[in-house]
């Protein structure tokens, strides 16, 4: 009769818990009035509270976050601030308040008190300032934000990265920086992340004129690097040493005018490797040595819109069974080194219908002043050694390898568009 009893009890206790929890949980998942909290407006989420403040200003919002904070348990997954008067965001404003993801967009955000963020340090996972008036990381207001996982900065005025300007955001995977006016990154400006966390970091659109290896040296995890549209003019070997898990490197529209000998050796996870837009007008025979063996995607490499008037040296040997697509849009010559392609082609020609279907390379014979398709240009009067100089062989592993004893290349399959 006892052991029933305390059963009983058990049970009761069970179900007051339960009958508690569910209350807090729908008291988490209403909106107060809009009139409570004007000019903003809230709507209910699966995952929590979405509460919009646009087109208002510092007043407005503190009264908003009063009648929020006097809702006990309230759970904010998204508090977006948009298109506000907001210059400083003051110490505390959002003390006892549970927010997941934070928005303060294009409101002349120029000042983050210490405090300002601090009490967000447990809950935080997506911080987004873009579009703002920020002349530098505000390290002070970041450095407790210790479950961040995205921070966005992208479109303000930050001129340089200082040393361990990110230090306290032991979880960050995700750093994007774009369209600032960088110039400047400290050689320990990443010092302080955890380097086994970031994944990608966004350095495009700034004004850097060299590529920052020792800062970007302690990022070994990092998998995408995206610096296009700076003012990098040159590139060396060593440049990304210490970046041994990256994918993609992102390089467009930059000042590039060669791509030198090794310069990504040290690359060997590397599967999309962006060049398009610069001024490139060399590229050494060495220049890819390093990710011969890495089997890749059909975007390795994009050389749109440079001024390469010649294949010499450009195509390098892939690991067999791979395939790649060598994008041009550049102002092709037509010459002997195009020799291997035609050859090339009629032995593609029944094997893959959607990828010939986009065959429109075209190459100028400075002589006459004209275009021919590169796979029709005319070998003979150009005083090439013979026509069918070069030839297919099948190699070891069952690759099919075009081999000319006349010129420095040995072309595996591969694809031009």
């Amino acid at each position: 009769m006892r052991e029933q009893g305390l059963s009983n009890v058990w049970r009761l206790a069970w179900l007051l818990c339960l009958v508690i929890a569910t209350s807090l949980a729908q008291t988490a998942l209403v909106c107060p009035s809009h009139s409570e909290i004007a000019p903003c407006y809230c709507s209910v989420k699966k995952s929590g509270l979405d509460i919009v403040c646009e087109s208002t200003d510092l007043t407005h919002i503190t009264k908003a976050m009063a009648v929020l904070k006097g809702r006990p348990n309230l759970m904010i997954f998204y508090l977006r601030l948009r298109h506000n008067n907001l210059p400083k965001l003051q110490g505390y404003v959002f003390l006892g308040l549970d927010i997941r993801h934070l928005t303060i967009h294009n409101s002349s955000l120029a000042v983050l008190e210490e405090s300002s963020l601090s009490s967000l340090g447990t809950g935080l996972t997506q911080l987004d300032l873009s579009q703002n008036s920020l002349n530098s990381v505000p390290s002070h207001a970041l450095k407790d934000l210790h479950h961040l996982l995205i921070l966005n900065l992208n479109r303000n005025k930050i001129t340089a990265i200082h040393g361990r300007a990110f230090e306290g955001l032991d979880t960050l995977e995700i750093l994007t920086l774009y369209e600032n006016k960088i110039s400047t990154i400290e050689a320990d400006a990443f010092k302080g992340l955890d380097n086994r966390r970031l994944k990608r970091l966004n350095l495009g659109g700034n004004e850097l004129t060299r590529i920052p290896t020792q800062a970007l040296s302690s990022l070994e995890l990092l998998k995408k690097l995206e610096m296009q549209e700076n003012r990098i003019a040159t590139i060396k070997e060593g440049d990304f040493e210490g970046l041994k898990a990256l994918d993609s490197l992102g390089l467009a529209h930059n000042h590039l005018r060669e791509v030198p000998a090794h310069v990504f050796s040290h690359l060997t996870q590397l599967n999309s490797l962006e060049l398009d837009g610069n001024q490139i007008t060399h590229v050494d025979a060495n220049a890819f040595i390093g990710l011969e063996g890495k089997c890749i995607n059909q975007k390795l490499i994009r050389f749109y819109f440079n001024r390469l008037s010649s294949f010499r040296a450009i195509l390098f040997i892939l690991s067999p069974f791979c395939s790649f697509t060598f994008r041009v849009d550049n102002p092709l010559i037509c010459d002997c080194d195009l020799r291997w392609y035609p050859a090339w082609l009629a032995n593609l020609r029944d094997k893959d219908d959607e990828m010939m279907s986009k065959k429109r390379t075209v190459c100028t014979m400075p002589m006459e002043h004209r275009e021919y398709s590169v796979q029709n240009i005319p070998l003979e009067r150009m005083g090439c050694a013979g026509k069918n100089a070069g030839k297919f062989s099948s190699s070891a592993t069952g690759c099919r390898v075009y081999v000319d004893a006349t010129l420095p290349l040995i072309v595996l399959t591969a694809a031009i568009v």
